[in-house]
């Protein structure tokens, strides 16, 4: 092995242990709750077209080659980082807790739908029953994306939130945007019903331009 190409290998290779263990925690969670591995949906999922978990779960190769897009290394490390750094930190009379992860049971047609979602922190009064959370991205958008803001709205329901920190890193600013607005258990509803009986494909216009399964999807509004 060349030893140029080492750390990059190393860097996939421990994300893959790490979503593997993920996934593990999923299936356990899914028996805790009764309910089908494929009726398990994550939050990062509900705000994306529904059509790109069947292809993750169909075409692993695919998903793979994911691994190595420097946008999916650099943000994953920079999550890994503030989770290491931030974790349990405690200031003034506000305690940081990272990668919280919660669950909730939502029923469509008679069939439970286990949906789960992991915030990057939650910042907790030691004296008041204040819970504030921190969703950090790293991208290029100027202007908080809707499926950030929505991804945003059911941390606060799922989470029992005042309301949340979007974060947003790029190369030149960092800059944050409070999304006070909540999800209530019919929004969440019904968000569920259009994803499961994939009433929106794709969810957004511009998803097809950054789908690594534009290829092979035969509603592909093209690259």
């Amino acid at each position: 092995m060349s030893e140029e190409i080492l750390p990059l290998r190393l860097i996939v290779q421990k994300f893959k242990y790490l979503d593997e263990d993920h996934r593990e925690k999923v299936r356990e969670k899914c028996l805790k709750y009764n309910i089908e591995y494929e009726n398990c949906i994550f939050v990062t999922q509900l705000v994306y077209c529904p059509l790109k978990r069947l292809f993750h779960e169909a075409y692993p190769d695919l998903v793979i080659q994911n691994y190595y897009e420097p946008k999916v290394i650099i943000g994953r490390l920079v999550a890994y980082g503030l989770e290491h750094v931030l974790n349990n930190f405690d200031y003034s009379d506000w305690i940081f807790k990272s990668e919280v992860e919660g669950e909730k049971v939502v029923k469509v047609d008679n069939i439970n739908y286990l949906i789960l979602g992991r915030i990057d922190g939650v910042i907790q009064s030691k004296i008041h029953d204040r819970r504030i959370g921190v969703e950090f991205k790293v991208t290029a958008h100027d202007l908080p994306p809707d499926h950030y803001i929505e991804q945003c709205k059911i941390y606060n329901l799922m989470f029992d939130l005042e309301y949340c920190y979007l974060v947003m890193m790029n190369r030149d600013k960092i800059y944050t945007y409070v999304v006070d607005e909540k999800y209530d258990d019919n929004d969440l509803l019904n968000l569920v019903e259009e994803y499961v009986s994939m009433v929106h494909i794709p969810r957004w216009d511009w998803e097809c331009k950054i789908c690594p399964f534009v290829k092979l999807c035969p509603f592909s509004r093209g690259e």
